[in-house]
Formats: structure tokens, sequence, C-alpha cells
């Protein structure tokens, strides 16, 4: 049976069709093998790229970390005394280059070329610009560049440099006011009195503890002794009293001190639970830059601090001030309160410290003040008042300075004390006056002086209040501490007064309280009024003669029984305080800055 022409023509059309979808699916895949050829071409070539590109930023972190760690080690050389050539030129300079490198030499890529420059960093825009000749450096710039080769060979190498910049922060210990400094014999009933009520009522006296004002304790070995990891941690800490007596014993005793190590060991076993307290109320440390790891702290010192902070007020109160100081009289009150501690402060330039702030009450009748002899009269001493205010001075580290420690190069700092009111002290007395002044006895002639007249007698009556104060405005003085020049050692305090707090009688005002009442009385006995120039005279001759009697009796007292060794205790002085320096600055604490 023939097929028609058009159903021929179809089919060939339908076979042509089913050839061609053929043929197209064959390049398909032929096109997917091709695809993923390429793929792998490429994925081989961003995968080889990016181990190389790997290697090449491990070798950066590393020069970036070997760049670190030998700035540190290089600025510890830098010790503010020596200059750029002198320094760099050093084997030691050299020596330290090479043995820093080889220590941390654990790089990818090549040896390393690492480079030291020495100069200084600008404080406002961390720039850092080098010095060379005598200019003295504060910074050391290091670079340490290597080259890595490349795995899959798109290049040969590939370069890594970075650099750091390490200074030699300069690190220095004062403190302001020293309870060591101040105690004497004169002293120890008044320091005693205070320890003992604040650890506890113990006796301080029985146990010798005036031998502390001898014993130095080294900050870092007390940290180690209290299981601590440095000073900065000590700084910190919170720690009970027996725990740091303990501490501070052990530390004497690994140094041979076993005299003080066994009275520090008996306080400790008699201060009973008190505590825990923080450390950094007897210490200011800035943290983080080594200040304070060769500085020590005055056994004494460390004792009355510890002793202000058990309190838990900040303030230790002496009521029986009158019979540890010798004052004896009738109805006596008497206190001392004393405000805050003397403080150690350890850091850079600015670290600061405060002296302790005393307030002094005394009331009642001393029996030690006497009346002035006038004949006729009888004059009676009476009450006395006596309030003394020893305020706060603040010192501020403005400079440190280093050197090798001899005449030719001191080492030490400089202090600027301020004194916001460095003393405010008043004494008021009473003093009543009665009796009959005859002319015969000459004394008469004299307190009107010379307008007698027919008077032949005056008949006195009255209470004088003599008020006495001395205050001293606020100042601030700078302190310049060089050893072994001024002081010759590190034990010997340096004042930024002008010497100790004396009361006197040139600001003396007299108030009559009560009178004066005065008659006259000429021949037969008769009353004679007296002008308005005789009572004047009479007046003022009787409040002199009164003064210059009383107060002449009663301020050397005060002074010399009281105030000095109040004072002396304190570590203050007349607008101002003492500064004493602690061995020896650290010129060379490293720090990273860039």
């Amino acid at each position: 049976m023939r097929v028609p022409e058009p159903c021929q023509r179809l089919g060939r059309r339908l076979g042509r069709g089913l050839q061609v979808r053929r043929r197209r699916r064959d390049e398909r895949g032929a096109t997917a093998v091709l695809v993923g050829v390429l793929m792998s071409v490429v994925l081989i070539a961003i995968t080889a790229f990016t181990v190389d590109l790997g290697t090449q930023r491990v070798a950066r972190r590393d020069m970036q970390a070997l760049a670190d760690v030998v700035a540190l080690d290089m600025s510890r050389q830098l010790d503010g005394a020596k200059g750029a050539s002198a320094l760099t030129s050093s084997a030691a300079w050299q020596q330290g280059l090479t043995r820093s490198v080889a220590r941390n030499f654990s790089t990818i890529g090549g040896a390393p070329q690492v480079d030291a420059v020495v100069g200084t960093v600008n404080a406002t825009t961390g720039a850092f610009t080098a010095v060379s000749g005598s200019t003295v450096p504060s910074a050391v710039r290091v670079t340490a560049r290597t080259e890595v080769d490349f795995a899959f060979g798109l290049a040969q190498s590939g370069a890594a440099t970075r650099s750091a910049v390490g200074t030699a922060r300069s690190t220095a210990c004062f403190r302001l006011g020293s309870y060591a400094a101040g105690l004497n014999t004169a002293d120890s009933p008044l320091l005693s009195t205070i320890l003992g009520g604040a650890l506890g009522g113990i006796n301080v006296n029985a146990l010798g503890f005036q031998g502390l004002v001898t014993g130095d304790i080294n900050l870092l070995d007390l940290a180690v002794r209290l299981g601590l990891g440095g000073v900065d941690e000590l700084a910190t800490a919170n720690v009970t009293v027996r725990q740091l007596f303990v501490a501070a014993a052990q530390v004497m005793a690994a140094h041979g001190d076993t005299v003080n190590a066994n009275v520090l060991n008996a306080i400790a076993a008699q201060v009973g639970s008190l505590g825990p307290i923080p450390v950094a109320g007897l210490i200011s440390v800035a943290t983080g830059n080594g200040a304070g790891a060769s500085a020590i702290i005055n056994a004494l010192d460390l004792v009355t601090g510890a002793a202000f902070l058990a309190n838990g007020t900040n303030a230790l109160s002496l009521p029986s001030l009158g019979t540890n100081i010798g004052l004896l009289g009738t109805n006596l009150t008497t206190s001392v309160k004393i405000v805050e501690k003397a403080q150690l402060a350890c850091g850079v330039v600015g670290a600061k410290a405060s002296t302790a702030q005393g307030e002094v009450s005394i009331k009642g009748t001393l029996a030690s003040v006497s009346a002035p002899n006038l004949t006729g009269l009888t004059v009676t001493a009476g009450g006395t008042d006596i309030s003394l205010s020893l305020a706060s001075a603040t010192g501020t580290m403005t400079q440190i300075v280093c050197g090798a420690g001899t005449s030719a190069s001191p080492q030490g700092v400089d202090v600027s004390v301020n004194s916001q009111l460095a003393t405010a002290a008043r004494v008021e007395q009473t003093v009543s006056v009665n009796g009959t002044i005859l002319s015969s006895s000459g004394l008469l002639g004299g307190l009107l002086g010379g307008l007698l007249g027919s008077i032949l007698s005056v008949e006195v009556h009255g209470t004088l209040k003599l008020t006495t104060t001395t205050t001293q405005a606020g100042a601030t003085r700078p302190v310049q501490i060089r050893v072994p020049n001024s002081p010759p050692n590190w034990d010997t305090g340096k004042s930024s007064g002008s010497g100790e707090l004396g009361l006197d009688k040139t600001s003396v005002s007299a108030v009559w309280t009560d009178g004066p009442r005065l008659e006259a009385r000429g021949l037969l006995g008769l009353r004679i009024d007296l002008n308005v120039q005789q009572i004047a005279n009479l007046t003022t001759s009787l409040v002199t003669n009164l003064t210059n009697g009383v107060l002449g009796n009663l301020l050397p007292l005060v002074n010399t029984q009281l105030l000095v060794p109040l004072q002396r205790l304190l570590g203050l002085e007349l607008a101002g305080a003492t500064v004493f320096g602690i061995p020896t600055p650290n010129c060379a604490s490293p720090t990273l800055v860039g």
C-alpha cells in the first residue's frame, strides 16, 4: 500500500525533529563536562590564592607579635638618663636586641629582619619622632619584616612588615605625712591609745610597737605572702587585718627582722576578727604600669593605716587625751579625732596622696594654768576651751627624676603640696578678777597711768574671756627630693610648710563677760567717779597684765604638750606637710603605645 506523499513528508519532518532533539541532548552533556572542568580550574586557582594570602596574613600577625615583644624588651633599656647615641651604640643595646629576637623567633616565613629606633612620642597625637645624639629618648620603635614563599606559583613570595612603639614610663612612690617619722617617746602614749582602741583594746605598748618605726615592708613581697599576683592585685584586694599582719610578719622574718616580725605576729594574734579591709585604703597604686613593684611601706604606717580601716569610719577618737599628754584639771573633757590617715602613693606623674586630718577638743579647768600675781587682787583662772583643726593636704607628683643615685646624678621626685586649710586653732580662757588695789602698792598708779589725783584705792570685780586664734590660709608649695643631695637619704622627709604651728598672743581678743565693775575711793572712803580716760587706762593695763600672765603660761603648755606632738604624729606642719620619697624611682616600666 502506497503511503500518500503528504504523509511521507510529515513523517520525514518528524524524524528530522527527533534527530535534532537527540543531538541537543548530547550537546547539553558535553557543556556540563566543559563547565565542570572550567570551574575546577578556577576553584583550584582561588584556593591557591587563598592559601598564599592566608600564609601572608599569618606572617603579618607573627611580625606584629614579634615587634610588640621586642619593643617591650628594648624599652626596658630606656633609663631616662642616657642619650640616644650612647644608648644605641652600646653592647647592651645590641645584645638585648639580638637576644630578644632569638627568644621570640618562632614565626612563619624566613628569618625576620628587626630594627629598633629610639625616639619620643607626642603625648597628644601619639606620633613617634626619632631622636639622636645626646637627646634622651623615652620610646623605641621596632620594625619586624619577613618574606613568605607562595606555594602555588601565582607569585614567588610576599612581604610582611609590622611595627610597634614601646615606652619606658617612669614610676615612683612617695608618702605624705608619716606616723613613723613622727614617733618619739612623747607621742607613744597618744599613738598607742589610738591603736589600742581601734584594734580591739590590745595593749600595744606592752608589745613594744615603737620598734616598728624602723621596719620596712616590700609591697611585692607582701602581695606574694598574701597569695596575690603582684602589687596591682594587692592594691585592689580585700584582706582581713589578721591576714595582713601575718603576711607582713612573714616578710620581715624572711629579711631577718625577727624582732618586728614577732611584734606583728603578737598584734595579729590579738586583733580578733577585724576586717576584711580594702588595701587601697593603705596604698594608692596606679595599676597596669608596674608602679610600686619595688616600693616599700613602713611597718608602723601599715599598722596604723589598718587600724583606720578596721575602725570602719576612717576616723579614730581618743577620749582620754588629757591623761596621755599630762593635762590635769577639774571637770576636764578631752578628745582627739584623726579623720584620715597619711597615705602612700605610687604611679606615674600625677599620682596623689593625702595627709591626715585632726580635730582636738579640751574643755574644763586646767590645773596647770596659773594666774598672775597682782597685789591686792585675787585672780582666778576659770574654764579653758581649746579646739584645734588640722585640715588635709594633698600631694601630687609632678616629676620623676631618673639618675644613678649619686651626687652628680641624684634620684628623686617633685611633689606639689596643696593644703586647703592647714591649721585653725583656738584657745579660750576665762579669768575672774576680784579685790582692791591700793595707791600705796604702786600698782594703782601704774594702772591709772599717773592720773591718780585724790584716788587712794580702786575696787575691781569682773570676768574676762581671753581668746587667741591662729589660722593659715590655703597654699600650694613645691617639694623637691634629690637623694643623696637633698635629703641625704630616703628616710628623711622634706617639708612643704613654713614651720610648726604655734599659738601666740598676737591675735588675742579680750571680752568682759561680767563687768568690769570699778569703784574708786578717796580720803575717808568717799566714792570718786572715774573719768573715761581713767577707766580706759585702768582696763587696758589690767587686760595686758592678765593676758601676759595667763596666756604666757597657758600657750607654751598647749604648744609643747599638745600641738607639736599631734602635728608630729600626723606629719603636718604649718600650711603644708612632710613628703617622704620611697626608694627608688623605676624609670624603665615598659608599655606599648602604638
